[in-house]
């Protein structure tokens, strides 16, 4: 039971870094090309929705946050592991995919303004 517990704590583990490097790496992306290369064309309403998107970041990362918290005893083992990211569906699914939608949204932005029509599938898909 020891062996499956310190699983979920190490999918769990690998699934927040991997989804904060993919978000990182995208504001990365967006933040150089977009304001940095692209400066002249960059406006006022581009940070609003830049704005947007990081709020989405970091609800969803809080989220997930939460739900893959490590609950240990007083010596330090493990009592519950977390929700198991990998195998949950619903509320947790749907939050990792408003999370990367959002990250198309960031990546898209880069090449045309229309790319925040994509938020409207939100409220299509829930």
């Amino acid at each position: 039971a020891k062996t499956a517990l310190k699983k979920v704590v190490a999918q769990n583990a690998a699934i927040v870094q991997r989804t904060a490097l993919v978000v990182l790496l995208a504001h990365a992306v967006y933040l150089v090309l977009r304001v940095w290369y692209m400066t002249d064309t960059h406006t006022q309403s581009h940070w609003w929705w830049y704005g947007a998107c990081v709020a989405v970041h970091v609800a969803c990362g809080a989220l997930i946050g939460s739900a893959a918290a490590v609950t240990r005893d007083a010596s330090g083992n493990v009592v519950a592991p977390g929700v198991d990211l990998q195998s949950t569906a619903g509320l947790y699914e749907y939050v990792f995919d408003v999370l990367y939608l959002t990250v198309a949204v960031l990546l898209l932005a880069v090449c045309t303004e229309y790319a925040v029509y994509l938020f409207a599938l939100v409220p299509l898909v829930g």
